[in-house]
């Protein structure tokens, strides 16, 4: 798996928590509810693309150099 491809893998992951996980609890609880139990997820996924961005950069400065 490419960084290129990770990364997509992420923006769907946090898709999915939006999608499968907040509106499956909101069965249970109200959104905000089940928003402060995801916030959790949005903050790791959001450090993990902004990581990713990162290893891009690096990698592509050194492709340069």
């Amino acid at each position: 798996m490419t960084l290129e491809e990770l990364k997509e893998f992420v923006y769907e992951l946090e898709s999915d928590i939006e999608k499968k996980v907040e509106w499956t609890l909101t069965d249970c609880m109200t959104t905000s509810q089940a928003k402060v139990y995801t916030q959790p997820l949005y903050l790791a996924t959001g450090a993990l693309k902004e990581k990713i961005d990162e290893l891009i950069l690096i990698r592509e400065f050194n492709d340069n150099v």
